[in-house]
Protein backbone atom coordinates (compact mmCIF):
# COMPACT_ATOMS: atom_id res chain seq x y z
CA UNK A 1 0.00 0.00 0.00
CA UNK A 2 1.46 3.27 -0.89
CA UNK A 3 2.00 5.77 2.12
CA UNK A 4 0.40 8.25 -0.22
CA UNK A 5 -2.82 6.35 -0.66
CA UNK A 6 -5.77 8.49 0.35
CA UNK A 7 -9.45 7.24 1.24
CA UNK A 8 -11.75 9.70 0.14
CA UNK A 9 -15.32 9.04 2.20
CA UNK A 10 -18.55 10.34 0.94
CA UNK A 11 -19.30 10.61 -2.39
CA UNK A 12 -20.99 14.11 -3.50
CA UNK A 13 -20.17 17.16 -5.72
CA UNK A 14 -17.31 17.90 -3.38
CA UNK A 15 -15.58 14.62 -2.85
CA UNK A 16 -15.60 14.30 -7.05
CA UNK A 17 -14.15 18.16 -7.04
CA UNK A 18 -10.94 16.46 -4.84
CA UNK A 19 -11.27 13.39 -6.70
CA UNK A 20 -10.79 14.78 -10.47
CA UNK A 21 -7.53 17.06 -8.71
CA UNK A 22 -6.28 14.34 -7.38
CA UNK A 23 -6.25 11.14 -9.13
CA UNK A 24 -3.25 11.74 -11.29
CA UNK A 25 -1.36 12.28 -8.05
CA UNK A 26 -2.02 9.85 -5.21
CA UNK A 27 -3.98 6.50 -5.41
CA UNK A 28 -7.60 6.75 -4.51
CA UNK A 29 -9.77 4.58 -2.24
CA UNK A 30 -14.07 5.69 -2.13
CA UNK A 31 -16.30 4.90 0.83
CA UNK A 32 -20.01 5.94 0.66
CA UNK A 33 -23.28 5.10 2.48
CA UNK A 34 -24.08 4.16 -1.23
CA UNK A 35 -21.73 1.18 -2.38
CA UNK A 36 -22.68 2.04 -5.94
CA UNK A 37 -21.69 5.59 -5.85
CA UNK A 38 -18.74 4.90 -4.68
CA UNK A 39 -17.85 2.21 -7.22
CA UNK A 40 -18.91 4.69 -9.87
CA UNK A 41 -16.36 7.01 -8.40
CA UNK A 42 -13.93 4.54 -8.64
CA UNK A 43 -14.34 3.48 -11.97
CA UNK A 44 -14.88 7.29 -13.30
CA UNK A 45 -11.55 8.69 -11.40
CA UNK A 46 -8.91 5.30 -11.60
CA UNK A 47 -9.47 4.57 -8.33
CA UNK A 48 -7.11 1.79 -6.75
CA UNK A 49 -10.68 0.60 -4.83
CA UNK A 50 -14.01 0.60 -2.95
CA UNK A 51 -14.66 -0.10 0.55
CA UNK A 52 -17.90 -1.14 1.17
CA UNK A 53 -18.75 -0.79 4.78
CA UNK A 54 -17.08 1.09 7.63
CA UNK A 55 -16.11 -1.99 9.48
CA UNK A 56 -14.00 -2.33 6.19
CA UNK A 57 -12.87 1.37 6.36
CA UNK A 58 -11.71 0.74 9.88
CA UNK A 59 -10.08 -2.36 9.02
CA UNK A 60 -7.77 -1.02 6.18
CA UNK A 61 -5.46 0.69 8.91
CA UNK A 62 -2.66 0.95 6.00
CA UNK A 63 -5.08 3.31 4.57
CA UNK A 64 -3.53 6.17 6.59
CA UNK A 65 -4.88 9.53 4.79
CA UNK A 66 -8.49 9.86 4.64
CA UNK A 67 -10.17 12.62 3.09
CA UNK A 68 -14.02 13.24 4.86
CA UNK A 69 -16.30 15.07 2.21
CA UNK A 70 -19.84 13.19 4.18
CA UNK A 71 -22.67 15.06 5.70
CA UNK A 72 -22.26 17.58 8.85
CA UNK A 73 -23.98 15.14 10.93
CA UNK A 74 -21.85 12.16 10.59
CA UNK A 75 -18.57 14.26 10.88
CA UNK A 76 -17.99 13.97 14.93
CA UNK A 77 -18.54 10.29 14.48
CA UNK A 78 -15.82 9.48 11.73
CA UNK A 79 -13.52 12.08 12.90
CA UNK A 80 -13.25 10.18 16.00
CA UNK A 81 -12.70 6.84 14.63
CA UNK A 82 -10.04 8.52 12.51
CA UNK A 83 -8.30 10.46 15.32
CA UNK A 84 -8.30 7.24 17.34
CA UNK A 85 -6.02 5.17 14.04
CA UNK A 86 -3.78 8.18 13.90
CA UNK A 87 -4.88 9.60 10.31
CA UNK A 88 -3.82 12.46 8.30
CA UNK A 89 -7.26 14.08 7.54
CA UNK A 90 -8.80 16.99 5.34
CA UNK A 91 -12.17 16.91 6.79
CA UNK A 92 -14.72 19.17 4.81
CA UNK A 93 -16.08 22.44 6.57
CA UNK A 94 -18.23 22.99 8.96
CA UNK A 95 -16.07 20.69 11.02
CA UNK A 96 -18.55 19.76 13.79
CA UNK A 97 -21.69 20.90 14.41
CA UNK A 98 -21.59 22.11 18.22
CA UNK A 99 -19.14 23.52 20.46
CA UNK A 100 -18.91 20.27 22.81
CA UNK A 101 -17.93 18.56 19.52
CA UNK A 102 -15.31 20.94 19.02
CA UNK A 103 -13.88 20.16 22.39
CA UNK A 104 -14.22 16.68 21.87
CA UNK A 105 -11.96 16.77 18.94
CA UNK A 106 -9.49 19.01 20.68
CA UNK A 107 -8.75 16.78 23.56
CA UNK A 108 -8.72 13.77 21.12
CA UNK A 109 -6.30 15.34 18.57
CA UNK A 110 -4.08 16.13 21.87
CA UNK A 111 -3.74 12.75 22.92
CA UNK A 112 -2.62 10.98 19.41
CA UNK A 113 -0.58 11.33 17.24
CA UNK A 114 -3.21 12.04 14.02
CA UNK A 115 -2.90 15.36 12.18
CA UNK A 116 -6.04 17.47 11.19
CA UNK A 117 -6.69 19.74 8.67
CA UNK A 118 -10.04 21.83 7.47
CA UNK A 119 -10.86 22.37 3.98
CA UNK A 120 -11.52 26.19 3.95
CA UNK A 121 -10.59 27.03 0.70
CA UNK A 122 -11.27 30.57 0.65
CA UNK A 123 -7.89 31.05 2.95
CA UNK A 124 -6.16 29.85 -0.02
CA UNK A 125 -7.85 31.90 -2.56
CA UNK A 126 -5.52 34.37 -4.37
CA UNK A 127 -7.96 36.85 -3.58
CA UNK A 128 -7.04 36.64 0.33
CA UNK A 129 -3.41 36.63 -0.66
CA UNK A 130 -3.84 40.07 -2.76
CA UNK A 131 -5.06 41.25 0.15
CA UNK A 132 -2.27 40.55 2.44
CA UNK A 133 0.19 41.60 0.31
CA UNK A 134 -1.45 45.08 0.05
CA UNK A 135 -1.58 45.00 3.81
CA UNK A 136 1.97 43.90 4.37
CA UNK A 137 3.13 47.02 2.32
CA UNK A 138 1.28 49.62 4.76
CA UNK A 139 -0.32 50.81 1.32
CA UNK A 140 -3.80 51.95 3.54
CA UNK A 141 -2.00 52.11 7.34
CA UNK A 142 -3.48 50.85 10.19
CA UNK A 143 -6.51 48.61 9.65
CA UNK A 144 -9.63 50.29 11.06
CA UNK A 145 -13.03 48.63 10.12
CA UNK A 146 -13.69 45.67 7.67
CA UNK A 147 -17.54 44.82 6.49
CA UNK A 148 -17.66 41.62 4.79
CA UNK A 149 -20.80 41.24 3.10
CA UNK A 150 -22.49 38.14 1.29
CA UNK A 151 -26.17 38.09 0.81
CA UNK A 152 -28.24 35.81 -1.56
CA UNK A 153 -30.88 33.57 -1.89
CA UNK A 154 -29.49 29.99 -1.53
CA UNK A 155 -32.22 27.04 -1.15
CA UNK A 156 -31.80 24.66 1.73
CA UNK A 157 -31.98 21.01 0.54
CA UNK A 158 -30.42 17.63 1.90
CA UNK A 159 -28.49 17.56 5.41
CA UNK A 160 -28.01 21.45 4.86
CA UNK A 161 -31.57 22.05 6.06
CA UNK A 162 -31.05 20.95 9.63
CA UNK A 163 -28.00 23.52 10.35
CA UNK A 164 -27.92 27.49 9.94
CA UNK A 165 -26.28 29.41 6.76
CA UNK A 166 -23.70 30.78 9.07
CA UNK A 167 -22.21 27.67 10.16
CA UNK A 168 -22.74 26.09 6.96
CA UNK A 169 -21.52 28.88 4.65
CA UNK A 170 -20.89 31.76 6.86
CA UNK A 171 -17.70 29.78 7.94
CA UNK A 172 -16.32 30.99 4.78
CA UNK A 173 -16.08 34.55 5.37
CA UNK A 174 -15.32 34.32 9.17
CA UNK A 175 -12.17 32.40 8.34
CA UNK A 176 -11.37 35.63 5.40
CA UNK A 177 -12.20 38.16 8.25
CA UNK A 178 -10.03 36.63 10.58
CA UNK A 179 -6.80 35.84 8.42
CA UNK A 180 -7.25 39.48 7.61
CA UNK A 181 -7.73 40.97 11.17
CA UNK A 182 -5.30 38.58 12.57
CA UNK A 183 -6.07 39.38 16.01
CA UNK A 184 -8.63 37.92 19.05
CA UNK A 185 -11.92 38.54 19.56
CA UNK A 186 -12.67 41.23 22.72
CA UNK A 187 -16.31 41.79 22.20
CA UNK A 188 -19.37 40.07 19.47
CA UNK A 189 -22.69 41.28 19.40
CA UNK A 190 -24.85 39.13 16.72
CA UNK A 191 -28.09 39.62 15.13
CA UNK A 192 -30.08 36.08 14.30
CA UNK A 193 -33.26 35.48 13.33
CA UNK A 194 -34.88 32.64 14.86
CA UNK A 195 -32.75 29.50 15.95
CA UNK A 196 -29.17 28.23 15.20
CA UNK A 197 -31.02 25.41 13.33
CA UNK A 198 -33.16 27.61 11.33
CA UNK A 199 -30.92 30.63 10.85
CA UNK A 200 -30.39 31.74 7.31
CA UNK A 201 -29.66 35.66 7.91
CA UNK A 202 -27.20 37.11 10.60
CA UNK A 203 -25.09 40.05 11.26
CA UNK A 204 -22.24 39.68 13.73
CA UNK A 205 -20.39 42.54 14.52
CA UNK A 206 -16.61 42.19 16.48
CA UNK A 207 -14.14 43.77 18.30
CA UNK A 208 -11.32 42.44 17.89
CA UNK A 209 -8.21 43.54 20.63
CA UNK A 210 -6.15 45.33 18.23
CA UNK A 211 -8.93 48.00 17.66
CA UNK A 212 -10.50 46.28 14.41
CA UNK A 213 -14.20 46.55 14.10
CA UNK A 214 -15.62 44.41 11.78
CA UNK A 215 -18.90 43.01 10.59
CA UNK A 216 -19.89 40.00 8.87
CA UNK A 217 -23.41 40.11 6.79
CA UNK A 218 -24.25 36.96 5.88
CA UNK A 219 -27.69 35.74 4.45
CA UNK A 220 -29.21 33.34 1.85
CA UNK A 221 -32.67 34.82 2.01
CA UNK A 222 -32.01 38.28 0.57
CA UNK A 223 -33.24 38.21 -3.03
CA UNK A 224 -30.16 39.13 -5.25
CA UNK A 225 -30.83 39.38 -9.10
CA UNK A 226 -26.76 38.48 -9.42
CA UNK A 227 -26.78 35.96 -6.92
CA UNK A 228 -24.66 37.52 -4.80
CA UNK A 229 -22.04 38.11 -7.65
CA UNK A 230 -20.77 41.44 -7.64
CA UNK A 231 -21.60 42.20 -3.90
CA UNK A 232 -18.39 44.06 -2.29
CA UNK A 233 -16.98 44.39 1.06
CA UNK A 234 -14.65 46.29 1.79
CA UNK A 235 -11.27 47.30 4.51
CA UNK A 236 -10.71 50.58 5.74
CA UNK A 237 -7.52 51.81 6.75
CA UNK A 238 -5.89 55.17 8.53
CA UNK A 239 -4.49 56.20 4.99
CA UNK A 240 -7.00 54.98 2.34
CA UNK A 241 -9.36 51.66 2.20
CA UNK A 242 -9.53 48.09 0.25
CA UNK A 243 -12.52 47.38 -1.79
CA UNK A 244 -12.83 43.55 -2.42
CA UNK A 245 -15.36 41.65 -4.97
CA UNK A 246 -17.21 39.35 -2.07
CA UNK A 247 -16.29 36.17 -4.05
CA UNK A 248 -13.15 36.89 -5.22
CA UNK A 249 -13.19 38.70 -8.96
CA UNK A 250 -11.11 41.37 -8.26
CA UNK A 251 -10.08 44.38 -5.70
CA UNK A 252 -9.72 48.02 -5.63
CA UNK A 253 -7.06 50.01 -4.01
CA UNK A 254 -7.63 53.62 -2.65
CA UNK A 255 -5.03 55.21 -1.35
CA UNK A 256 -2.50 57.62 -2.22
CA UNK A 257 -1.94 55.73 -5.12
CA UNK A 258 -5.17 53.46 -6.80
CA UNK A 259 -5.28 50.56 -8.58
CA UNK A 260 -7.86 47.59 -9.54
CA UNK A 261 -6.76 44.26 -9.44
CA UNK A 262 -8.64 41.11 -11.32
CA UNK A 263 -7.68 38.16 -9.27
CA UNK A 264 -5.61 35.06 -10.96
CA UNK A 265 -8.51 33.02 -12.21
CA UNK A 266 -6.53 29.61 -12.18
CA UNK A 267 -7.12 28.21 -9.05
CA UNK A 268 -9.98 30.74 -8.35
CA UNK A 269 -11.51 29.47 -5.71
CA UNK A 270 -8.00 27.87 -3.44
CA UNK A 271 -9.01 24.45 -4.02
CA UNK A 272 -5.81 22.91 -5.20
CA UNK A 273 -3.84 25.06 -3.47
CA UNK A 274 -5.45 23.55 -0.10
CA UNK A 275 -5.35 19.89 -1.62
CA UNK A 276 -1.66 20.63 -2.15
CA UNK A 277 -1.22 21.84 1.28
CA UNK A 278 -2.55 18.58 2.46
CA UNK A 279 -0.32 16.48 0.10
CA UNK A 280 2.58 18.14 1.66
CA UNK A 281 1.04 17.34 5.36
CA UNK A 282 0.80 13.77 4.15
CA UNK A 283 4.15 13.77 2.74
CA UNK A 284 5.61 15.66 6.25
CA UNK A 285 3.58 15.33 9.29
CA UNK A 286 5.67 18.06 10.96
CA UNK A 287 4.07 20.15 7.88
CA UNK A 288 1.89 23.02 9.47
CA UNK A 289 -1.06 23.82 7.11
CA UNK A 290 -2.43 27.53 6.54
CA UNK A 291 -5.07 26.60 7.88
CA UNK A 292 -4.69 24.81 11.17
CA UNK A 293 -6.85 23.55 14.32
CA UNK A 294 -6.02 26.56 16.19
CA UNK A 295 -7.69 28.39 13.29
CA UNK A 296 -10.93 26.43 13.35
CA UNK A 297 -11.27 26.50 17.12
CA UNK A 298 -11.07 30.74 17.32
CA UNK A 299 -13.07 30.76 13.87
CA UNK A 300 -15.98 28.32 15.28
CA UNK A 301 -15.87 29.75 18.51
CA UNK A 302 -17.32 33.17 16.72
CA UNK A 303 -20.28 31.44 15.23
CA UNK A 304 -20.83 29.72 18.03
CA UNK A 305 -20.59 32.39 20.58
CA UNK A 306 -22.84 34.09 18.14
CA UNK A 307 -25.87 30.92 18.36
CA UNK A 308 -25.36 31.06 21.92
CA UNK A 309 -25.42 35.02 22.89
CA UNK A 310 -29.16 35.08 19.98
CA UNK A 311 -30.14 31.84 22.32
CA UNK A 312 -29.63 33.87 25.48
CA UNK A 313 -31.74 36.79 24.32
Amino acid sequence: MPENACLIIGCGKIAATHAQYLQQKVPLYFYSRDPQKAQLFNERYKGAGVLHTWEEVLARQEIKNWIICSPLKVHFAQLMDAIAQDKVILCEKPLCATREELSDIGNALQSSQAHLMVAENYCYRPLLAEIQQLLEENLIGDIQEVVVRKEFTQKSFDWRRDYGALLEGGIHFVAMLNSIVRSEVKELRAEIKGPASQERSSRVKIDYQNGVRAQILYSWETPSWTKGIFQHSRIKGSLGEIIFESNGLYLYLRAESRKLIFTKFSDFNGRSAMLDDFLQLTRNNDHRPRYSFKDVERDMGIIFNAYEQCTKE
